[in-house]
């Protein structure tokens, strides 16, 4: 703006006008690029904590029956390794089945019940994405865990938490195997090839040993020494053929 004038303060007066203009129009720039700012962060951080998006089941779906079929997958899934290859997304999809059940149990209202079978089976997709990649870094490490799992490691209370501490340890690493040194893989794969050999003694000798315990605290090694002593060694050598060929026990 330029103003021509003889009266200087009248001139003063409209510089001083464009000046504050200028600053205005500056603010409210810098009002648009904090509002800007502020909308982008906003989007991103809901991106991050929104949920995966619900699965395809209709709204005329039989509740019972898509919570047997989740309850199925994850199931699946835990025999493919995905609940320690992917254990964040796999624990969330098993929360959601569980939030479904008790909403069944309570009787609920279906959309409600639907809507944490969609979430759960949107979870357990995203799980086998993420385990896609990780499976192949650590190939006999998994299969000792399945051989465990076989044998009956989960079974036996005894030795549950010992599996569950295995699982924990390589959970932790899953997303970084590539980066984990052999002998820690070894490490890990060892005490899976221990539980499953505990776990094959306790299932085929099981009963066994709880009949020797039980002659034993009845007296059976001043009664029947000879006898007690054969059955006891009978033992010994059972696990010791087991524990030499844990996968073909005789």
């Amino acid at each position: 703006i330029t103003c021509v004038t003889t009266d200087k303060r009248h001139t003063s007066c409209n510089l001083f006008f464009v000046r504050s203009l200028k600053t205005n129009q500056q603010g409210i720039n810098m009002h648009k690029n904090l509002l800007s700012r502020f909308l982008i962060t906003a989007l991103f951080l809901t991106a991050c904590a929104s949920p995966p998006p619900h699965g395809n089941i209709p709204s005329t779906a039989n509740p019972r029956e898509e919570i047997s079929k989740l309850n199925i997958s994850l199931d699946r899934a835990h025999d493919e390794n995905i609940d320690v290859l992917a254990r964040k997304e796999y624990l969330k999809s098993k929360k959601s089945l569980e939030d479904a059940q008790t909403d069944l149990a309570n009787n609920k209202d279906q959309e409600k019940i639907l809507d944490h079978v969609r979430y759960g089976q949107a979870y357990l997709n995203e799980a086998y994405q993420n385990s896609a990649g990780r499976k192949d870094k650590a190939m006999g490490l998994l299969e000792a865990r399945q051989y465990a799992l076989k044998a009956g490691a989960s079974r036996h209370a005894d030795l549950k938490g010992k599996l569950e501490d295995v699982d924990a340890d390589v959970a932790a690493r899953a997303d970084d195997f590539g980066n984990t040194s052999t002998d820690k893989l070894s490490s890990l794969q060892n005490r899976y090839i221990a539980l499953e050999r505990m776990a094959m003694i306790e299932t085929q000798l099981g009963s066994a040993q709880a009949k020797v315990n039980g002659a034993s605290k009845e007296g059976a090694e001043k009664k029947s020494p000879l006898t007690y002593k054969k059955a006891e060694l009978s033992l010994k050598n059972a696990e010791s053929v087991i524990s030499t060929n844990v996968r073909n026990p005789i």
